[in-house]
Protein backbone atom coordinates (compact mmCIF):
# COMPACT_ATOMS: atom_id res chain seq x y z
CA UNK A 1 0.00 0.00 0.00
CA UNK A 2 2.45 2.58 0.86
CA UNK A 3 4.79 2.10 -2.18
CA UNK A 4 1.67 3.55 -4.39
CA UNK A 5 1.51 6.72 -2.18
CA UNK A 6 3.78 8.53 -4.58
CA UNK A 7 2.06 7.56 -7.41
CA UNK A 8 -1.15 8.91 -6.06
CA UNK A 9 0.22 11.83 -4.60
CA UNK A 10 1.72 12.65 -8.03
CA UNK A 11 -1.46 11.86 -9.49
CA UNK A 12 -3.62 14.31 -6.92
CA UNK A 13 -0.82 17.08 -7.58
CA UNK A 14 -1.31 16.59 -11.18
CA UNK A 15 -5.14 17.27 -10.81
CA UNK A 16 -5.25 19.92 -8.52
CA UNK A 17 -2.53 21.90 -9.65
CA UNK A 18 -4.71 23.57 -12.51
CA UNK A 19 -7.52 24.02 -10.99
CA UNK A 20 -5.56 25.94 -7.92
CA UNK A 21 -3.38 28.23 -11.21
CA UNK A 22 -6.93 29.21 -12.29
CA UNK A 23 -8.50 30.35 -8.65
CA UNK A 24 -5.51 31.91 -8.01
CA UNK A 25 -5.70 34.03 -11.45
CA UNK A 26 -9.12 34.35 -11.18
CA UNK A 27 -8.97 35.81 -7.52
CA UNK A 28 -5.84 37.99 -8.48
CA UNK A 29 -8.20 39.56 -11.29
CA UNK A 30 -11.04 40.11 -9.11
CA UNK A 31 -9.95 41.24 -6.47
CA UNK A 32 -7.19 43.79 -7.23
CA UNK A 33 -9.91 46.74 -7.80
CA UNK A 34 -11.21 46.28 -4.49
CA UNK A 35 -7.28 46.07 -3.30
CA UNK A 36 -6.72 49.78 -4.88
CA UNK A 37 -10.11 51.14 -3.72
CA UNK A 38 -8.81 50.49 0.10
CA UNK A 39 -5.19 51.44 -0.86
CA UNK A 40 -6.77 54.90 -2.19
CA UNK A 41 -9.24 55.43 0.65
CA UNK A 42 -6.26 54.82 3.19
CA UNK A 43 -4.06 57.04 1.25
CA UNK A 44 -6.75 60.12 1.19
CA UNK A 45 -6.96 59.30 4.87
CA UNK A 46 -3.02 60.04 5.98
CA UNK A 47 -3.16 63.02 3.71
CA UNK A 48 -6.00 64.39 5.68
CA UNK A 49 -4.76 63.51 8.56
CA UNK A 50 -1.34 65.18 7.85
CA UNK A 51 -3.00 68.18 6.99
CA UNK A 52 -4.65 68.39 9.72
CA UNK A 53 -2.25 67.99 11.74
CA UNK A 54 -0.04 70.59 10.34
CA UNK A 55 -3.12 73.17 10.44
CA UNK A 56 -3.14 72.77 14.17
CA UNK A 57 0.42 73.72 13.91
CA UNK A 58 -0.12 77.24 12.87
Amino acid sequence: MFGFLGAMNRYVAGESAPVAKDVVNYMGENVQPGVKSIARAVTEGIKEGLSEGQNLKK
